[in-house]
């Protein structure tokens, strides 16, 4: 159920293994893992390696419709400041301890000491990130309309 999916989101890994785990099949699986192991569970929605490989699997499926639909968690990444929260669409701001977990959860570059001001990350010229986003947007025709 999804109002179930987003609760153990909204909880902590002491509740999920609680929860979720509860059988003792799946208490077994998670015996040997912390609570901070089992909250780091990635769902799969927002796997990219099990995201890659349904569209994958859809798009070389032939002889009929492929229908793809993601589990994901409302708010993912926002951490206390909105993940798995009903506040999540409207939210506005993040605290700057909410923008440290989201860097440091999604590993993008940016100094403590510029957290406070949220700023645009720029990837450096002939990065691979740089080079990734250069050769979708040719692919789109260009940069500017023609």
């Amino acid at each position: 159920v999804d109002g179930e999916y987003q609760t153990f989101k909204s909880k902590d890994g002491a509740y999920v293994r609680e929860y979720f785990f509860n059988t003792p099949e799946l208490k077994e699986l998670v015996a040997d893992w912390s609570d901070q192991d089992i909250w780091n569970l990635n769902r799969g929605g927002h796997d990219p390696h099990k995201v890659y490989a349904a569209f994958h699997a859809a798009v070389n499926h032939k002889g009929q419709p492929t229908l793809i639909l993601p589990k994901t968690i409302k708010g993912y990444g926002m951490g206390e400041s909105g993940e798995a929260q009903n506040i999540t669409h409207q939210q506005k701001k993040m605290s700057v301890d909410s923008i440290r977990v989201f860097r440091d959860r999604f590993q993008i570059p940016v100094p403590d000491d510029k957290l406070d001001q949220v700023p645009y990350v720029n990837f450096a010229p002939g990065s691979p990130e740089a080079e990734y986003m250069k050769a979708r947007r040719m692919e789109l025709g260009g940069y500017l309309p023609a």
